[in-house]
């Protein structure tokens, strides 16, 4: 035996690496694939989250339906956090004790989103017109469908056609007047006589038939309610399309 056999370590004499040890230094491809798109995808989401807290804000929102004319309480109000509102003006939520005790210049539906001119400090009426309140027999208004902010006509009905009435009276008495018609009678009067153009401010429904409040322009609100004592107003609702 040489000197360099009888100096070099043989490597029979090496200890056995143990096989725990060795499965643990090889690496599997599939999970190092795996931890770089856990990587990515946690970016990705941070990333996301920073822009949506960076562009999110805290604005009005309605809880609770509140019409044409209402005065706005705490209750009526809350806060909802959003994002990019596409250029619509909404109210700060910072505003929103500044808005108890206004009033709506308009439907505010509950869910939506308070617009920035949706309120006003002026109660109705607007200038040049006034408030009415008028009832109307069952039969002579549509049911159902006159919600606060209803636009409306009221047609007047010929002074012989009173309260029990059926429709073909009325009918008969609103004909065209004859030939030997005076400028004074009934039916002279109905086809001068211009439906009057209102909108509905509250609708209460009652024994027989439904009451309603109105704003009419100031120079109609008197024949208007005159007519409506009289029991010869029906109420049109119009389109508003």
């Amino acid at each position: 035996m040489t000197l360099d056999e009888q100096t070099r370590p043989s490597a029979d004499l090496a200890p056995p690496v143990p096989a725990a040890v060795q499965a643990r230094t090889r690496r599997n491809p599939r999970w190092v694939a795996l931890g770089v798109v856990a990587v990515c995808l946690g970016a990705i989401a941070s990333f996301f989250l920073y822009s949506q807290l960076s562009e999110s804000h805290q604005v009005v929102a309605m809880r609770q339906t509140v019409h044409r004319g209402g005065t706005i309480t705490a209750a009526d109000l809350g806060q909802v956090r959003v994002g990019s509102t596409g250029g619509i003006a909404t109210v700060p939520a910072a505003q929103l004790d500044s808005l108890v005790g206004k009033v709506a210049a308009f439907d505010l539906v509950q869910g939506s989103l308070l617009p920035a001119d949706a309120v006003t400090t002026a109660l109705p009426p607007d200038h040049g017109k006034d408030i009415i309140g008028i009832q109307v027999a069952t039969g002579r208004a549509p049911s159902g469908f006159l919600s606060p902010g209803s636009p409306v006509h009221l047609v007047v009905l010929p002074a012989d056609v009173g309260p029990g009435n059926g429709p073909g009276s009325a009918a008969t008495g609103a004909q065209q007047p004859s030939s030997g018609s005076t400028p004074g009678s009934s039916s002279k009067e109905v086809t001068n006589i211009a439906t009057m153009a209102a909108v509905v401010m509250s609708s209460t429904d009652v024994d027989d038939g439904v009451y309603l409040d109105l704003e009419i322009d100031s120079r109609m609100a008197a024949d208007a309610a005159s007519y409506a004592a009289q029991d010869r107003v029906v109420v049109v609702r119009d389109s508003e399309r």
